[in-house]
């Protein structure tokens, strides 16, 4: 089960498939950019990993470690990219990159970089409060409902930490908790309480963003 949340300092939530910017403009594969993918690339996507996959047909594979910038792809130039389960994994120093700058916060920037103005990015990752976001030994950090409004440069400057210098300007459009199903059948009321207070009600975070600007 999903539950759609308003986050802190967000008018309304959004559903993208209401977004008239996003459903009239034709998507091309090349511009639908599955950034981590491993072996669950899928047809009419563009996909970016390390490992060795094998495209299915109607899709498209660029092997290249995705923590290594800059990604092999033109700026401005994806309109949807989607990144399942991998930014729990972002080590908190990246090789070869500046040591006081945060992986997350550097990953975020190149995919900053390569989305279209008004691109839609949809993050998916375990919940802070899940022992699923801690039982993986590669997992560096949790992931709450706030966690990518420090990618949106009003939200940051309006709370006074734009001396942070990060260099994105994505807007939340949408956050969706996934609940253990044993709390499908409870009221609204008694879905907060147990998600305020209590471990592993909510499994997965997923965020949906979209790039600022024309």
């Amino acid at each position: 089960m999903s539950l759609q949340i308003k986050t802190l300092g967000e008018s309304a939530t959004q559903d993208i498939t209401a977004d008239s910017d996003f459903t009239e403009m034709p998507i091309t594969m090349e511009q639908r950019l599955d950034v981590a993918c491993g072996q669950q690339l899928q047809t009419g996507w563009t996909g970016m990993d390390i490992a060795d996959v094998i495209a299915p047909a109607g899709a498209k594979y660029i092997q290249h470690d995705v923590l290594s910038f800059p990604w092999p792809i033109e700026s401005n130039s994806v309109y949807e990219a989607r990144c399942s389960h991998f930014v729990e994994h972002i080590p908190h120093q990246l090789e070869g990159c500046d040591k006081n700058r945060n992986g997350l916060v550097l990953f975020m920037e190149e995919l900053y970089r390569v989305m279209m103005p008004q691109g839609i990015v949809t993050i998916m990752a375990p919940y802070y409060s899940s022992q699923r976001a801690w039982q993986d030994p590669t997992h560096v950090r949790g992931i709450t409902e706030n966690t990518f409004r420090y990618f949106d440069k009003q939200w940051l400057t309006s709370l006074g930490m734009g001396h942070y210098g990060i260099k994105t300007d994505f807007e939340v459009l949408n956050t969706k908790l996934i609940l253990d199903p044993e709390f499908e059948s409870k009221n609204e009321a008694a879905k907060q309480i147990a998600i305020l207070h209590y471990i592993n009600v909510v499994l997965d975070i997923n965020i949906t963003l979209r790039k600022r600007g024309k």
